[in-house]
């Protein structure tokens, strides 16, 4: 079974180690050392000791520091806040949000501390971080185990008056092979019972079982992967979905269609042509439209009316322009741009942005954007494609952004009414695709 680490399941607290390690660095101290960060998620109350009251606020900052010099005096290897530190540090590497030398913000790190806490651009980081985590075991041996875990939870049923028990078997798969798997469902049909005397027998330890199910579990349902039904029975939301099909990268894995409940549907506002010279037009609604929209929806209509000058619609227009042949749709209320090559192929959610000297804070609104729209209106609406996202912009952006939106499976595109270019590796498999 392999490793992961196991100091915290709460992403509040990941989050605020990633800030911690982002200040010590502007403080010019090095959050690598496991001392110093140690000391800092003590301070923050990140790293909690056990008997301490942290709830009397008289001379609590006192007491704290009192509190670490006493820990100070220990052995480097029994301070608790030190084990903190660098499990922390290992599993915001997993995340792929901190540099391999512990002590460096990613792209993606950093742009993840620029967003508002339990927002959706946060949760548009998080859910394709945890999805797609990597670990590995000391013969080399590389699996997903989050989504090991997510066809688990699709195919067993575990109950939520279980806890979390079999789903440590996510971390015993050695690679993503079938066979594997099918290896690990086997385990999970057993009872508790069978199955811990079958992992004992390979010499996975009973601490190894509960740490392997500790934390994983717990950070799949943070990301809205999966969730406890009114049954009591985990199961997978649609994002989860998505992720198992392959539509975010990892695992592609094909499940029965099966008939679904009642959903609520929005008002459609979409239109579509195959010529790409209607594109970009007026976005402006008819007044029976208007009419058909909340007034929620029809404040988020202006909004975006306001948003979409002429140079957006020109953008928009061009874009169209270098993707030939193929069925185009517009949706004033929702996504710039959806472009259908052939009935069964992925279909493009394309969003337009200018660029005025602003292209982090415009990235990183089109990415709430483009995650929001696939979920609520684009799957929906085409829920037999796959959906493949990507930004158009008219102007160069800001260094470390094209390769923020590879870790996102998002294509960036420099587009003008003479060319379409790709700025990263993902945006040059959709400009291929695009435009053949």
């Amino acid at each position: 079974m392999k490793n992961f680490p196991h100091q915290h399941n709460q992403f509040s607290k990941l989050r605020g180690t990633l800030e911690a390690i982002r200040d010590l660095n502007a403080s010019h101290l090095d959050p690598s050392d496991d001392g110093v960060l140690g000391k800092e998620l003590a301070l923050r109350h990140i790293h909690r000791f056990r008997h301490f009251d942290y709830d009397t606020a008289n001379d609590l900052e006192e007491r704290l520091l009192t509190r670490i010099a006493f820990e100070e005096t220990k052995s480097s290897s029994t301070q608790g806040m030190r084990t903190a530190a660098r499990e922390n540090r290992k599993t915001l590497r997993h995340l792929g949000w901190l540099e391999s030398n512990g002590a460096a913000l990613t792209p993606v790190g950093d742009a993840l501390l620029d967003t508002i806490q339990q927002s959706a651009e946060e949760l548009a980081l998080l859910q394709p971080a945890i999805a797609q985590i990597v670990v590995s075991d000391s013969d080399g041996n590389v699996s997903h185990p989050v989504l090991h875990l997510l066809r688990l939870v699709d195919q067993i049923t575990f109950h939520d008056d279980d806890g979390y028990d079999g789903m440590e078997l996510a971390l015993e798969a050695r690679d993503d092979s079938e066979e594997e798997f099918q290896r690990i469902v086997k385990l999970a049909t057993l009872s508790k019972a069978e199955r811990h005397e079958q992992l004992t027998k390979t010499g996975v330890t009973k601490s190894k079982i509960d740490n392997a199910k500790k934390i994983l579990p717990a950070f799949a349902v943070n990301a809205k992967l999966m969730f406890v039904d009114a049954g009591g029975r985990y199961s997978l939301t649609q994002v989860g979905e998505q992720y198992l099909k392959g539509r975010y990268g990892g695992l592609a894995v094909e499940k029965p269609t099966e008939p679904k409940g009642r959903v609520h549907t929005r008002t459609s506002t979409a239109c579509e042509t195959t010529d790409p010279l209607k594109v970009g037009r007026s976005r402006a609604f008819s007044a029976a439209t208007r009419r058909a929209l909340s007034g929620s929806e029809q404040q988020a209509a202006a909004d975006l009316l306001y948003e979409r000058t002429n140079q957006h619609q020109a953008l928009v227009r061009n874009t169209a322009r270098h993707c030939g042949d193929r069925k185009f749709m517009e949706d004033p209320a929702s996504y710039d741009l959806l472009v259908e090559s052939r009935p069964n192929d992925p279909i493009d959610l394309i969003e337009a942005k200018t660029i005025h000297n602003d292209s982090r804070r415009q990235i990183r609104t089109a990415i709430g954007q483009l995650f929001d729209y696939e979920h609520f209106v684009v799957s929906p609406t085409f829920p037999d494609h796959t959906v493949i996202k990507s930004i158009v912009v008219d102007d160069d952006v800001d260094e470390g952004l094209p390769h923020f939106l590879d870790a996102l499976d998002i294509g960036l595109l420099l587009v003008s009414e003479m060319s379409m270019i790709p700025l990263n590796k993902r945006g040059e498999m959709i400009v291929n695709r695009l435009q053949t």
